[in-house]
């Protein structure tokens, strides 16, 4: 071999290590963005998630609201007829009343 093909396989040996670094740092540039965009997605998700969890408390807050206000509204007697103890009614109030001050927080 020739001092002439020495240099040349020096030179192509540089050049394809150029490219591989080039090719190197391209998957990492494209690595990183994925990373970024799987955390904005769990970010998301989670959010979407939180926001799901208080309409759902809201929604329960109104049931247990109408429920502890429609047992409050009627008279004992009727509560009585219809066979439900008088502490199910206070429970039922004492929730009621619960999640209404957890919801306005």
């Amino acid at each position: 071999m020739c001092i002439r093909d020495r240099v040349k396989n020096k030179k192509r040996s540089i050049a394809v290590g150029y490219w591989a670094k080039s090719k190197y740092r391209i998957c990492f540039d494209h690595f990183k963005e994925y990373v970024h965009t799987e955390k904005r997605k769990q970010l998301e998700l989670r959010k979407a998630v939180e926001d799901r969890g208080k309409q759902l408390r809201k929604t329960a807050v109104r049931v247990w609201l109408a429920v502890g206000l429609y047992w409050t509204g009627k008279k004992m007697g009727v509560v009585n007829s219809l066979g439900v103890d008088e502490r199910v009614h206070a429970a039922v109030l004492k929730c009621a009343l619960f999640w209404k001050n957890k919801a306005l927080k």
